[in-house]
């Protein structure tokens, strides 16, 4: 990785009341092989660029000794390329394995425009004796540009996929192009309120969000022109905004007033940070057909005549089989769109135990729901039909020879059309405690520690949503832990201490539950209605973990003065005890590859440096 960085910047002070800051940064990260793995050899890594620029203007005012007010103005000229290893590679189709999750021979290539520009006005007003008590009132606006761009190119228009080395597939794919653009206006007011023992927080939040789909092309697919044939999208607009309303209400009580115990309560919404719909309705998205492929000339190269299209396996949600050649998307979004939610709920008290040193329990609840979700439209869950399968396993590391999954499939085509719309029936739960002990830095020694026990958990309580839903692994994660980072409990330590001779070390120890390792297996490419393979679960979610991850991390330093020039002699010490951790295996059962290795914790790294400031 080769960052290159341009800083400047230039403070003025106008008048006793008035400061102005003008920051200007310039870079680019470049990386040769972004992505490499035991599954990517390196033919299908991308080269990584991210060349642009950061201006920001901030001025300050202070009109009274009660009043501040700060304006900040950012435009970042953000983005970044990730493009074939080699300019060849452009012709050359990919191949996939679909059991193994192997790539191969090329890769798709994907130019990311990402400017955003933003300005912001925030205060501060104090303010005593009102109603019995102080106020700190805090209050700004808001807004925010964020257009983009995507362009996408598959090497040779086309992905070869195998079913563990034999042709299974051919995926066609067509370019894409999108371009979108979003507004974003928000305003916030928040009072905090202190009388007595008692602080109270209140805050209201005023976001407004809207996006548009702005025109864009796209060029035929060299295999199929008649199918994936050249589009220019004039641009839409769904006509859903969001516009939501935020409370904040915090209550804080000194539960003696001497500051050694104190109790904290918290209640709040939050709503997503942006709008998906221009990206429903676009059809310049790359799109993909997937078809029965057979290699009829043993190249492993996909050919128009060995495909059967009599049979479409699996489309993009933006394309209707039936018009190939229309610019409107079959993706549709519910005119009725409302932005996912967030509630949270948090209790926990502080004390402080002895002079320096303070210990915190919090509970912590959050409730994620209301999500957007893309649905099939008329399609009834009742539709799909379950299938029972024996699958053995691809080599001798499986726990077992063989697993009996149940998958499901349709007995006739999926409808086209999709619609973006709320998905109530489905919703995460997160309760969490979290025990904290700090020590501050007072007789040459300073300590943090945490332990946090979390459960997340994923649930389907029906509803009208559940019915537009295909069942699949529904019942393995219906109640079961939600996401594959989600370890049940965390430690951390940390802590510093000054030694003699201008000497210091400090050290880091984290140690956290294994995450889940969920085996799976493929359905077969004979899964019908359109549905395509998909991996079912031979479990619940997170019933298997991996090992308990612990690193310790130390660091040693000594500090030389010479007036006011410093050098700072340092070794730090990553992995110190040369954990050899497994993180992630191969977890399809059915290939040949099953439970190989694919990362492990980085090996003991030893750092030696030296800072000068001056």
């Amino acid at each position: 990785t080769n960052l290159t960085n341009l800083n400047a910047k230039l403070t003025f002070q106008w008048a006793k009341a008035h400061k102005s800051s003008i920051l200007y940064n310039s870079g680019d990260k470049l990386r040769d092989s972004r992505g490499a793995g035991s599954l990517n050899p390196p033919e299908t890594t991308v080269r990584q660029s991210s060349p642009g620029y950061m201006a920001f203007l901030d001025h300050q005012w202070i009109p009274s000794d009660k009043l501040t007010m700060n304006l900040k103005a950012t435009h970042v000229d953000g983005g970044f390329l990730l493009d074939f290893q080699d300019d060849s590679l452009r012709s050359v189709q990919p191949t996939f394995d679909i059991v193994s999750g192997l790539n191969g021979r090329s890769t798709t290539s994907t130019d990311n425009i990402r400017p955003t520009s933003e300005v912001r006005v925030d205060g501060n007003y104090l303010l005593s004796d009102l109603l019995g008590g102080d106020h700190v009132t805090k209050f700004g606006l808001r807004w925010r540009s964020t257009p983009f761009q995507t362009f996408t190119v598959t090497g040779g228009g086309a992905v070869a996929r195998f079913r563990n080395g034999v042709p299974s597939e051919g995926e066609l794919r067509r370019d894409g192009h999108t371009s979108r653009d979003m507004k974003e206006y928000s305003a916030y007011l928040n009072d905090s309120f202190k009388r007595g023992r008692f602080t109270i927080n209140l805050g209201l939040r005023l976001d407004y969000q809207n996006d548009e789909a702005l025109s864009a092309n796209v060029a035929a697919n060299p295999l199929a022109p008649e199918l994936l044939p050249a589009l220019d999208f004039k641009g839409a607009d769904t006509g859903v905004e969001f516009f939501d309303i935020s409370p904040r209400l915090g209550i804080t009580r000194d539960l003696k007033g001497d500051g050694r115990t104190v109790l904290k309560t918290n209640l709040a919404r939050y709503w997503g940070l942006g709008i998906d719909g221009a990206g429903t309705i676009s059809p310049t998205g790359q799109t993909r057909l997937r078809y029965p492929w057979t290699d009829l000339n043993g190249d492993r190269v996909v050919q128009r005549n060995e495909l059967n299209f009599s049979r479409l396996l699996f489309n993009e949600t933006n394309y209707n089989p039936a018009n190939p050649a229309s610019v409107v998307s079959a993706a549709t979004v519910d005119p009725n769109l409302e932005n996912d939610i967030t509630d949270e709920f948090t209790f926990g008290v502080e004390h402080e135990l002895a002079k320096n040193f303070g210990v915190g329990l919090t509970y912590i609840f959050r409730h994620y729901w209301n999500d957007n979700a893309t649905f099939r439209v008329g399609l009834q869950s009742a539709s799909f039909q379950p299938v029972t399968m024996t699958v053995p396993c691809g080599n001798s590391s499986c726990d077992q020879p063989s697993y009996n999954v149940t998958y499901y499939q349709l007995p006739f085509q999926r409808p086209a059309e999709t619609v973006l719309r709320n998905s109530q029936g489905a919703n995460r739960r997160y309760h969490g405690l979290e025990l904290v002990a700090r020590k501050r830095f007072s007789n040459r020694w300073l300590m943090n520690g945490s332990f946090v026990w979390q459960s997340t958990a994923r649930h389907y309580e029906g509803g009208p949503d559940v019915d537009f839903q295909d069942p699949t692994n529904v019942a393995q994660q219906d109640g079961y832990p939600a996401g594959t980072l989600n370890a049940r409990w965390t430690f951390k330590l940390s802590g510093m201490a000054q030694l003699p001779w201008g000497m210091s070390a400090s050290a880091f120890v984290n140690v956290r539950d294994g995450v889940p390792f969920n085996r799976t297996v493929a359905t077969p490419a004979s899964r019908t209605g359109g549905l395509g393979v998909t991996d079912v679960f031979v479990r619940g979610f997170g019933d298997e973990r991996y090992e308990m991850f612990r690193q310790l991390d130390v660091r040693l330093d000594k500090t030389i003065r010479a007036g006011r020039t410093r050098v700072i002699l340092g070794v730090d010490a990553f992995n110190m005890l040369n954990e050899a951790l497994v993180l992630s295996r191969v977890a399809s059962q059915d290939g040949r590859t099953a439970n190989q290795i694919r990362t492990i914790l980085a090996p003991r790294v030893i750092r030696v440096g030296a800072r000068l400031t001056f």
